[in-house]
């Protein structure tokens, strides 16, 4: 590993095991209005070629269009549209509903035709993979299923917290204090015990299927060694996982950076590294 000055960047070696559719702009205007919440698909700024690429961005819980903004431009300045969203409680609390608005986000990646996909998830999003990952599962998904793993090039997951983070994960959304975030981490752990023999089993189902993930394109993981919300420890069994069946995984690892913040303080380190992992894998 090479450690630089604070907030500390840590690489580790890699490990080897446009245009907006009018068809799609008003299915997310539904799906929009039916969950409750924003889904966007905004066209590239950037140079086009003869290639569509897509990015999807799934913001972490809380997360607002001015929040996703630098990393939207990101993608959008090289070339990328973009569909975005962001967790919302109602995604943990009622699996179904996470599992009804993957099956919209899926199906809007798939029609929208692109010729390239990245996906890059926040936090909680992580879930949501998880859950799109069962949907993907099913039988009669079969040929959706092939054409997702074809189109995907590459998929990035920033401080991505197993099922035992969620919790934590949320109340930190919170934004408002150290007491608000440990009384909704409370709240919401309770919760998760009440349910864990209902809902709890969809939890389960998700994390179980993000660590079997078979999407074989390459995977970025950037996280904090001291984040409690996502610990190295729980990243790094997934990520060993996923290379022992042959994938290509790669990581960004700082040392002092709070949750989801890592662009935040070392935007250097964080999209330059992006850069040069798809400018070699996209």
């Amino acid at each position: 590993m090479l450690s630089v000055a604070s907030p500390t960047l840590l690489l580790r070696s890699t490990v080897k095991s446009g245009t907006l559719m009018l068809g799609a702009r008003r299915g997310l205007a539904s799906t929009a209005e039916k969950f409750g919440f924003d889904i966007t698909l905004e066209p590239s700024t950037g140079p086009s070629d003869d290639e569509k690429k897509l990015a999807v961005i799934c913001g972490w819980m809380g997360a607002e269009a001015r929040h996703l903004k630098p990393y939207k431009s990101f993608y959008s300045d090289r070339g990328y549209d973009v569909l975005s969203f962001a967790v919302g409680p109602q995604h943990v609390l009622k699996p179904q509903t996470s599992l009804d608005f993957m099956e919209a986000v899926l199906d809007e990646t798939l029609n929208n035709d692109p010729d390239k996909v990245v996906t890059h998830y926040f936090s909680v999003g992580g879930y949501l993979m998880g859950q799109q990952l069962r949907l993907l599962n099913d039988p009669e998904r079969q040929q959706d299923k092939e054409k997702y793993h074809q189109l995907v090039k590459a998929q990035i997951y920033d401080s991505p917290p197993d099922v035992q983070g969620i919790a934590k994960g949320i109340g930190k959304s919170m934004a408002m204090g150290k007491f608000v975030a440990t009384t909704v981490e409370g709240l919401v752990n309770s919760y998760l015990w009440a349910v864990r023999d209902t809902a709890g089993k969809h939890h389960r189902a998700s994390s179980d299927h993000f660590h079997e993930n078979h999407v074989p394109a390459p995977s970025l993981w950037l996280y904090s060694h001291s984040d409690p919300v996502a610990p190295p420890s729980d990243i790094d069994v997934v990520m060993k996982k996923w290379a022992a069946q042959g994938y290509t995984v790669e990581d960004i690892v700082w040392k002092d950076t709070p949750h989801i913040q890592h662009a935040r303080f070392d935007p250097e380190g964080y999209f330059g590294g992006l850069e040069k992992f798809l400018n070699k894998h996209v």
